[in-house]
C-alpha cells in the first residue's frame, strides 16, 4: 500500500517478550507499526514494559493510549477469576477512548487484535470507520477429552457455553459487530467453518493468532547439553493445555525408554495434580518442574530439547511455533492450534479419540522419535521451513497489509 494509514488499534494483552495473548498484541502493533501510523489503546496493566522496550527499541510511528477499569472493579479479577466480565467492560471504556481520539484523529481503520476471543463482541464496531476484528478463535474441549478436565475444569466449560450462547443470541453488540466488520481474521479454519456461515465468507481470512520472530529466536540461540533424550513441555498448566496427557504419556513411554527426562515449564491451577501424578507414577526422578523464566532462558532450554510435546487444544498454541522455530519436531493431538501449525513432515499428531488411546499414541510417536535421531533431525528442519513460509510475524505483516488495502479501497 503506497499511503501510510492512520491506524487505531484494540491491544487489551500487549507486551514485549511474552507469550499468549500479550505477545500477540505486541507483534500485530510492531507489524502494524512498521507500515502505518497506529494509536494503541491498551492496559495501563502493560506501561512499564512497553515503555522499557521503546527505551531500547523506538518505536515511532506507535502512540499508546493507556487506561484501567477502577482499583475496585480489578480486585476481584486477580487470579483469573471473572477475567471475561472485566475483559467485556474494559472494551466499553476503550469505545469511549477510541471515540475521543476520533475526534482529534482522521483514523482510517479500527482493528481489534486482542483479546482474541470469538464470543465476546467488541465495540470498535460502533465507530464510523472500517473495523477489521481478528485474528480470533476459541477452544473447545473435544468430546473424548471432557471427562479428564475434572470438575473445575468442567465449570468452567458450562459457565463459557453459557457466556457464548448469552454473546450469540442476546447480545446485540455481538450481532452488529460480526455485520459492521468488513474483515474477520481467524485462527484456524474450525474457526472459519462455524463462523463464516454466521458472519459471511467473504469477510473470513485465515491467519494464525500466533507467530514468531525468526530474527529474535536466532539471537537467542544458545544450546545446553544434555546426556539423555530431553522432552520439552512449556505453557500455563490449566486444564485445556493438556500437561495431564504430557504426564500420562511420558510415563507409558519411560518405561520403554529409560535414558529420558520430561522438563515442564510454567505454572498455574493444575501444578498440584500435575506433581501426584508425577509422585504416583514413580517418575519424580526423571521429571522437573520449572516456574516461570526469563525468555532467554526458556528458549536456551528449547534449543536443547530433543522432542516438543503438546497435547494441547487451545485455539493458539504461540510456543509451538517457538519450538518449531528452533528445529524440534512437535508430538501434539490433531486438533486446534497445534493441530494446524504441525504438518505430518515436522511433527507427529495424534487424533482425538478415546483417553488411553490418545496416551498411548503420544506414548508410541516419543518412542518413534527418540529411536530414530535422524527423523527428528529431518521433521526439525521441515519445523523451521514452515515457519519461514507460513508463521513468522513479517509474512503476516504482509498479509495484513493486503487486508488493510482492500478494507481501505472498499
Amino acid at each position: 500500500m503506497k499511503r501510510k494509514l492512520k491506524v487505531l488499534v484494540s491491544a487489551y494483552g500487549c507486551e514485549p517478550d511474552k507469550g499468549s495473548e500479550p505477545g500477540i498484541g505486541w507483534n500485530w502493533v510492531e507489524q502494524i507499526a512498521k507500515r502505518h501510523d497506529v494509536w494503541v489503546l491498551t492496559r495501563a496493566n502493560n506501561r512499564e514494559s512497553i515503555e522499557r522496550e521503546l527505551g531500547q527499541n523506538p518505536m515511532p510511528n506507535a502512540h499508546f493510549v493507556y487506561f484501567d477499569l477502577p482499583r475496585w472493579m480489578r480486585f476481584w479479577k486477580r487470579g483469573m477469576r471473572g477475567i471475561h466480565l472485566y475483559y467485556y467492560l474494559w472494551q466499553i471504556v476503550a469505545f469511549v477512548r477510541a471515540r475521543s481520539l476520533l475526534r482529534r484523529i482522521p483514523f482510517d481503520l479500527s482493528h481489534h487484535v486482542t483479546f482474541g476471543c470469538d464470543w465476546i463482541p467488541n465495540y470498535l464496531s460502533l465507530l464510523p470507520i472500517p473495523f477489521v476484528w481478528g485474528s480470533v478463535g476459541s477452544q473447545r474441549v473435544p468430546k473424548p477429552l471432557r471427562s479428564e478436565i475434572g470438575w473445575r475444569g468442567q465449570s468452567q466449560e458450562s459457565i463459557k457455553a453459557i457466556m457464548r450462547w448469552i454473546m450469540h443470541h442476546i447480545d446485540p453488540f455481538y450481532a452488529l459487530a460480526l455485520r459492521r466488520a468488513r474483515a474477520i481474521i481467524v485462527y484456524n479454519s474450525d474457526v472459519a467453518s462455524w463462523l463464516a456461515p454466521v458472519a459471511g465468507h467473504s469477510k473470513i481470512v485465515i491467519i494464525p493468532g500466533s507467530g514468531v520472530s525468526l530474527q529474535k529466536l536466532a539471537m537467542a540461540q544458545h544450546n545446553i547439553s544434555y546426556d539423555t533424550l530431553t522432552i520439552l513441555s512449556i505453557g500455563r498448566f490449566i486444564y485445556f493445555k493438556g500437561f495431564a496427557l504430557t504426564v500420562r504419556a511420558f510415563v507409558r513411554f519411560s518405561q520403554q525408554y529409560s535414558n529420558a527426562r520430561l522438563i515442564l515449564i510454567g505454572h498455574g491451577a493444575e501444578y498440584t495434580k500435575l506433581q501426584r501424578l508425577v509422585s504416583e507414577n514413580d517418575i519424580g526422578d526423571k521429571v522437573e518442574f520449572h516456574d516461570w523464566m526469563p525468555r532467554t532462558e526458556v528458549l536456551k532450554l528449547m534449543q536443547s530439547a530433543d522432542i516438543f510435546l503438546f497435547p494441547s487444544y487451545e485455539g493458539g498454541g504461540m510456543v509451538v511455533l517457538e519450538a518449531m522455530a528452533a528445529g524440534k519436531p512437535v508430538v501434539c493431538l490433531d486438533a486446534g492450534g497445534p493441530g494446524e501449525a504441525v504438518t505430518d513432515e515436522c511433527g507427529i499428531k495424534v487424533k482425538v479419540q478415546d483417553i488411553d488411546e490418545i496416551i498411548q499414541d503420544l506414548s508410541d510417536a516419543l518412542g518413534r522419535l527418540a529411536k530414530d535421531p535422524a527423523l527428528r533431525k529431518k521433521m526439525g528442519e521441515a519445523a523451521k521451513q514452515r515457519i519461514r513460509e507460513v508463521y513468522d510475524w513479517d509474512r503476516k505483516g504482509e498479509q495484513i497489509e493486503q487486508i488493510y488495502e482492500s478494507v481501505a479501497l472498499e
